[in-house]
């Protein structure tokens, strides 16, 4: 069987691969990187006695469970830059659907009673909203 110069090439690359050889030269940068990674997580979990999972799987599994867990902006551009987005609006996209149980957490969350430490926090913002709105000279429309 007579094999082409850049198919010999691509086994012998593959072969140094697959016996963990590293070879200068046998492999460029970046080259066969998911197959390796993909090769290494499953001998892992076969080591550790645990079911393999893709490592995308892995990946979505980290990205939504960081989402779920931000509270601010700022932790959702870093999520999104750890993901290697280029802007929020794709992590978001990709990641930020909301599954029916955190629907339902957030609307029944709308209804729940509100802390003695929540009062105080609103009728501080009236209290500053009212002097605010006196020293700018306008009548409050609630008042009338």
């Amino acid at each position: 069987m007579k094999r082409n110069t850049s198919t010999i090439k691509y086994l012998v690359k593959q072969a140094n691969v697959s016996l963990g050889k590293i070879v200068p030269g046998a492999i460029e940068a970046g080259e066969f990187r998911s197959s390796i990674a993909t090769r290494d997580l499953k001998n892992w979990m076969k080591k550790v006695n645990l079911p393999y999972h893709s490592p995308h799987k892995f990946r979505h599994g980290h990205a939504v469970y960081a989402l779920k867990m931000a509270r601010d902006i700022q932790a959702l551009k870093a999520v999104s830059q750890n993901l290697m987005h280029s802007n929020i609006s794709i992590t978001d996209g990709v990641y930020g659907i909301l599954s029916d149980n955190d629907v339902r957490e957030q609307i029944v969350g709308h209804g729940k009673q509100i802390t003695s430490s929540e009062t105080k926090d609103i009728e501080v913002l009236k209290i500053m909203t009212k002097q605010l709105l006196e020293k700018l000279g306008i009548d409050n429309p609630r008042e009338k």
